[in-house]
């Protein structure tokens, strides 16, 4: 192997382990033994209702319903609680409406979107360029 070729694979080979590094430090870990039960149940009840498929948070996720990482700062908890008890009716042209979920399940989602709205995202993810209409992201 000649140097130029050697000296390239180093390079690549560092820039690599460099930018895995810096993904793997500068993403958010949620560290499962810091989480209270209320927090981990909401997690548990996200993935369990599959939220995400509409959903996103962190701007990760499904684009067919409201982003939820500011959610609970924006709405508060009250909003949240009675969302989820009194689901609103969607227009018949869509495709999925938002179901209600159990009486015991909503405590810990909302303290799973507390959790969430939380950590700090440095303006992420950013604000739409277009903002949906008051009264279609409910």
């Amino acid at each position: 192997m000649n140097r130029p070729m050697l000296y390239a694979l180093i390079v690549s080979s560092l820039s690599i382990l460099i930018f895995g590094y810096l993904i793997f430090r500068f993403t958010v870990h949620l560290d499962p033994q810091n989480l209270t039960a209320a927090e981990a149940a909401g997690k548990s009840v996200w993935e369990r209702h599959g939220c995400v498929e509409c959903h996103a948070v962190f701007g990760n996720g499904g684009y067919s319903a409201p982003e939820l990482t500011q959610v609970y700062n924006q709405r508060g908890a009250e909003w949240l609680i009675h969302f989820f008890r009194y689901p609103p009716v969607k227009r018949p042209t869509k495709a999925l409406r938002h179901l209600a979920l159990p009486a015991e399940d909503i405590p810990s989602i909302v303290a799973y979107l507390r959790l969430i709205s939380r950590i700090q995202l440095s303006d992420w993810p950013p604000r739409p360029l277009f903002p949906v209409p008051a009264g279609e992201d409910s």
